[in-house]
């Protein structure tokens, strides 16, 4: 008998609350990947992978001052993540700080060319606010993203992360 959780994603090791936790984000179970997050940042506060999904889960539940403060703490930690950058875009959009999210954005993308999400913002920001070439560029790299198979796409990502093991 296996030790291992069996999910639509695949299977999951129990010892592993963080990616637990990310399966759990997957299937919207937000409070509970939440909570199991939390959990695990108390015996290891510096887990990149886990404050980023933390960060995500209370950007979801409108925990913006939260998903902030978790995000500041992995940058200091940790400032080249894009992903990280990414999503401090993310929550300055929702909060409609759209200054703050192009920063975050362009930052994001400067470290990882091949986030789509900050691309397809930055296309749509720089053309309402005028900067046609900018916006040119942006929807060309959203665009020749998109395009491309996920698997690519998320092979690009982890390039320039350093992730390719």
């Amino acid at each position: 008998m296996s030790n291992q959780q069996s999910t639509a994603q695949g299977t999951v090791d129990p010892a592993d609350p963080v990616k637990q936790a990310e399966q759990l984000l997957k299937q919207k179970q937000v409070p509970q990947a939440s909570s199991l997050l939390e959990t695990a940042m108390g015996s290891d506060p510096e887990n990149a992978q886990a404050l980023y999904l933390l960060a995500v889960c209370y950007r979801v539940q409108g925990r913006f001052d939260d998903a902030l403060t978790t995000l500041e703490h992995l940058r200091t930690l940790s400032p080249d993540y894009a992903h990280a950058w990414q999503e401090i875009g993310h929550n300055h959009r929702d909060l409609g700080r759209f200054d703050a999210a192009i920063d975050a954005y362009e930052h994001a993308v400067e470290l990882n060319p091949g986030l789509v999400a900050s691309w397809r913002f930055l296309a749509d920001a720089h053309g309402k606010a005028g900067s046609a070439e900018r916006a040119k560029l942006a929807e060309a790299n959203f665009k020749r993203l998109s395009g491309l198979p996920p698997e690519l796409v998320a092979v690009t990502s982890m390039m320039h992360e350093g992730k390719l093991y």
